[in-house]
């Protein structure tokens, strides 16, 4: 088949990871963006745009924002993947790694630990998805119109694309194990899986309520608390900054925090 190519998406609730690959498990390109949606009720005014991961979307004739920085727009916090949120979020990243032209798209989905033990969670996924399998997909992103087709898809455990790409390096010792561990947006998750990519626990480990944008939420709230001038916001994207440099920003005084000077 004509332009036939492979992708696994991660649909995460705090964020969405592709990766575009070859039969030999080589990554050829990925994307990731913030899980975040807000609908629009018109087309948006193109205007500059600071941060590439952030992407004017019209897709069934609704206009969105996706992706970073995304000003009053919402993570999904429903306990399933079941939604138009996520599909939303899987085709734009198909979109993401595709050229203009038409593609046939071979697809893998990770499902969550919860849908892989409960069988009708895992159908219903599943019928959500087959319903866009064979059609031909349009999707407009930052103007730029992006057409595929559905050929094949195929849920399957959170982490499991990752094997093809370890196989490579483990070609000398077909016996080794691999523990993948996967820290979501609403919950941690562990599976281990053989060489050859099947899973040596039926359901492996799972927590709810533990995943980042519920430490967002929590660090969020007790550093508001705390906050000692009470003109001052904090954002979502000021709360990633703070984690990721490990301090608060110069100017912030938070009762009973001191910055570690070490």
């Amino acid at each position: 088949m004509e332009n036939l190519i492979n992708i696994a998406v991660d649909m995460g609730k705090n964020e969405v990871e592709a990766i575009l690959f070859n039969n030999s498990g080589e990554i050829l390109k990925s994307v990731n963006f913030d899980s975040v949606i807000k609908r629009l009720l018109t087309r948006p005014v193109s205007i500059g745009n600071s941060n590439p991961n952030r992407f004017k979307v019209k897709f069934g004739g609704k206009y969105y924002e996706i992706g970073d920085e995304i000003e009053k727009g919402t993570y999904s916090n429903d306990n399933t993947k079941l939604t138009e949120h996520h599909k939303l979020c899987l085709l734009l990243s198909i979109g993401l790694l595709i050229d203009e032209s038409s593609n046939f798209v071979n697809l893998l989905v990770g499902l969550p630990s919860s849908h892989i033990a409960n069988p009708l969670e895992k159908e219903n996924f599943e019928k959500m998805l087959k319903n866009e399998e064979g059609k031909e997909i349009v999707i407009e992103i930052n103007g730029v119109e992006k057409r595929f087709v559905i050929s094949k898809i195929v849920p399957d455990s959170e982490g499991l694309a990752i094997i093809p790409r370890l196989k490579l390096t483990i070609e000398e010792n077909n016996k080794c194990n691999v523990s993948v561990i996967d820290i979501g947006g609403h919950n941690f998750n562990l599976r281990r899986f053989n060489a050859v990519g099947f899973a040596l626990d039926e359901k492996g480990v799972s927590e709810e309520e533990v995943g980042i944008n519920n430490l967002l939420t929590k660090l969020h709230e007790e550093l508001l608390s705390g906050l000692q001038d009470r003109n001052r916001s904090i954002s979502r994207e000021d709360l990633k900054r703070f984690v990721k440099a490990r301090k608060l920003d110069k100017d912030m005084i938070i009762s009973g925090y001191e910055e570690d000077s070490g």
